[in-house]
């Protein structure tokens, strides 16, 4: 499983975009993603890959 991290801005290299450090907006929606991120996890435990893609697979906003 994994979770997107948006494009890096311009031609900047993905490798560095990724392990640069969390911006403070970020650092703010942080516990949010962890937190849907686990509960993602423990819906491909009990429900399955594809139940959990149809509930999770998009953005933030999704319910």
């Amino acid at each position: 499983m994994r979770f997107g991290i948006g494009r890096p801005p311009g031609r900047m290299d993905p490798k560095d975009y990724v392990l640069q450090e969390f911006s403070r907006d970020d650092l703010k929606l942080l516990p949010e993603i962890l937190d849907r991120a686990a509960e993602a996890a423990l819906e491909f435990v009990i429900k399955g890959l594809n139940a959990a893609m149809n509930k999770y697979n998009g953005n933030l906003t999704n319910p």
